[in-house]
């Protein structure tokens, strides 16, 4: 039975037609919250027709960190499919959204705690799921991008969950301007996205610390020992309801995080195509042309090796 889905992302609406029936997740709570929705607390596991031992793809969805739903994987069109086709557990992960009126406070380090969570539950948990716990891979779109960045660079949340940054085979970060948060903030008008200042200090604050504190590579430190990472970025950010904004933000972004883990000896990767969208990477995401699909599964194989 096809099922079509509409939800509303931060900044746009997106639809897809899912075969929702081929595809159905078990649930499981990852944290224990008083007062948030079960959603936010749990996530899913989509491991049916996988062989033993196969490796784990963690997804961390986006909405601008104040939207979105774990559930958003089943409405990219070849999300699941292509990871499935690769043999690999996929799990999504709900977290708790900034904004959110009925769980006031809350702010990327409650995010990237929750994420940190869920990790902990999969490294315990996933080899009854099918899952090699040596095996997981990261993977972020958005502001889900910005996060798993954050956490695979400052060892603080994993810790928390008696974990560290070697539970992590690879990250893979899908398109977000945010890796060095103050500088977006200043270059963001001149490098094609106005809106993004007043976006990012409504989530991140004006707080130059608390700025600082939320950027991945204010993280990055000679002598740490990060996973291998890519950073994908498009040229086109289409998600605002001020139009679309032809920009090399998230470019600069991107390759300058790239740039800082290198620095450090870290194995990192900048993948970009500025011919496409925001939107677009997890709408062509699994084509046969599309290019960030062709530089993810070229770095899954490397791993993989």
């Amino acid at each position: 039975m096809k099922l079509k889905i509409f939800i509303v992302f931060w900044f746009g609406i997106a639809w897809s037609t899912v075969d929702a029936a081929n595809r159905v997740p078990v649930t499981f709570q990852h944290s224990a919250i008083v007062g948030a929705p079960a959603d936010l607390k749990s996530l899913d596991v989509y491991s049916e027709g996988r062989a033993e031992g196969s490796p784990v793809l963690v997804f961390v969805h986006g909405g601008g960190w104040v939207s979105g739903n774990k559930s958003n994987v089943q409405l990219a069109p070849r999300f699941l499919e292509y990871f499935e086709k690769r043999g690999m557990v996929v799990v999504s992960v709900g977290f708790r959204l900034v904004a959110d009126g009925a769980l006031p406070g809350i702010t990327f380090r409650e995010q990237t705690t929750d994420i940190a969570a869920a990790l902990k539950w999969v490294s315990t948990n996933i080899r009854d799921h099918k899952g090699d716990p040596r095996k997981i891979i990261l993977m972020g779109y958005s502001a889900g991008a910005h996060l798993v960045a954050l956490l695979s660079t400052d060892e603080t949340y994993l810790r928390t969950q008696g974990l560290d940054l070697s539970v992590l085979k690879g990250v893979i970060a899908l398109d977000v301007n945010s890796y060095d948060i103050p500088q977006a903030i200043v270059e963001a008008p001149s490098l094609g996205v106005p809106v993004s200042p007043a976006n990012l200090r409504k989530v991140f604050s004006s707080d130059l610390a608390a700025q600082q504190a939320a950027s991945p590579i204010s993280h990055v430190r000679v002598g740490r020992s990060y996973s291998p990472t890519l950073v994908i970025y498009t040229g086109t950010f289409d998600t605002s309801p001020a139009g679309a904004f032809r920009n090399t933000l998230s470019k600069v972004q991107s390759e300058r995080f790239v740039a800082a883990l290198r620095k450090v000896g870290a194995e990192a990767q900048s993948y970009g195509d500025l011919e496409q969208t925001h939107r677009g990477i997890m709408r062509d995401f699994g084509t046969a042309d599309d290019g960030i699909t062709v530089a993810i599964n070229e770095f899954l194989d490397r791993l993989a090796k």
